[in-house]
């Protein structure tokens, strides 16, 4: 049996609403497909899947945040989201999704 490895980003490693809304989703998976969650940070969510046996990246990358809302603000978040772009095509070529 082929498995179909499916790559899941999640915005934040916390255990919130978002977050127990995909490792529900995730359990719901049938065996012919391959999770993989990528976070961009370690915390609480890294610990729930690693206990299911689901594979975790941590990649950091940029999530749209008030902080960002002013003149310089936007310039730091064009350069962040483009180095988010490079490291997360990175891993999407490593991983085959």
């Amino acid at each position: 049996m082929i498995r179909q490895r499916v790559l899941l980003l999640s915005a934040s490693a916390g255990e919130y609403g978002a977050e127990k809304s995909l490792l529900d989703l995730i359990r719901s998976f049938s065996k012919e497909i391959e999770p993989i969650v990528l976070v961009p940070e370690p915390g609480p969510l890294v610990d729930s899947l690693t206990e299911l046996g689901i594979p975790c990246k941590i990649v950091p990358f940029t999530i749209l945040d008030r902080k960002y809302f002013h003149p310089l603000g936007i310039l730091a978040y064009k350069a962040s989201a483009l180095l988010s772009i490079l490291r997360l095509t990175k891993v999407f070529r490593q991983l085959k999704p």
